[in-house]
C-alpha cells in the first residue's frame, strides 16, 4: 500500500471512529460496487447488497470503536471480508435475516490480505467471463449456460436446445475455444494473470 493511500485509509478511520457523514459516503463510494458484485454474484439482490454494506458498515465502526482494535489489512481488504463474511452466513441461514452477534462474527473474518485478494481476483474474472459472454452468439451463450450452469449433459441440451447430441457436443467445445480466446485477450486479463 502506498504512502498517501496509508495516509487516506488512517484519516477515513479517524473520521469513521468519529462518526462523520462524509467518511461514510467516502467508504460508501469506495466499496460499494465490490460489495454488490460480490453479493449479486453470489444469488443476491441489489436489496441484499444495500442491507449486508449497512450491516458491514455497523460491524466496521463497531470494531474500530474497540480500544484493542488494529486493522491488519487495507481498509478495502477488510471491509470486503466483512461483506463477504456476511452474506455467506446470510446464504447458510437460509433466508433468516436476524442479525447475529457482531463480535463473535469478526473473530472468524480472515485479515490475510493475500487470501482476499486472490479471492477479489477470482471475482474479477468471473465478471469478466460473464461480460465477455454477452458478445458470444446466442447459440454459443445457451450451450455454456446449459452445461457449466445448469449442469446439463449433452443429450439434454439436445434435447431442450433442439440440436443433435454431436453438434452440442462439437459445437460446445467451439464456443469454449473462443470464450477463452475473447477473456485472454481482454486487456484486464493481463493484469490479473
Amino acid at each position: 500500500m502506498s504512502d498517501t493511500q496509508l495516509e487516506t485509509d488512517k484519516k477515513l478511520l479517524t473520521e469513521l471512529k468519529q462518526g462523520k457523514v462524509e467518511a461514510f459516503e467516502e467508504l460508501y463510494s469506495r466499496y460499494f460496487k465490490m460489495a454488490a458484485s460480490f453479493v449479486q454474484n453470489n444469488g443476491g439482490s441489489s436489496e441484499d447488497t444495500k442491507d449486508i454494506f449497512q450491516e458491514a458498515l455497523f460491524v466496521l465502526v463497531k470494531k474500530l470503536r474497540q480500544p484493542d482494535f488494529q486493522l491488519t489489512a487495507k481498509l478495502g481488504t477488510y471491509t470486503f471480508s466483512i461483506v463477504r463474511h456476511l452474506w455467506l452466513k446470510r446464504l447458510r441461514q437460509k433466508g433468516n435475516y436476524q442479525l447475529v452477534d457482531q463480535d463473535k462474527q469478526l473473530e472468524s473474518i480472515p485479515l490475510n490480505d493475500n487470501d482476499i485478494e486472490v479471492k477479489q481476483e477470482m471475482e474479477h474474472k468471473h465478471e469478466l467471463i460473464a461480460k465477455t459472454m454477452a458478445n458470444l452468439k446466442v447459440e454459443c451463450r445457451q450451450i455454456i449456460l446449459a452445461s457449466y450452469y445448469e449442469k446439463l449433459s449433452h443429450a439434454e441440451i439436445a434435447e431442450k436446445l433442439g440440436y443433435a447430441v454431436k453438434f452440442v457436443r462439437v459445437k460446445l467445445h467451439r464456443c469454449m475455444e473462443s470464450l477463452r480466446k475473447m477473456v485472454h485477450k481482454h486487456p484486464s486479463i493481463k493484469s490479473l494473470n
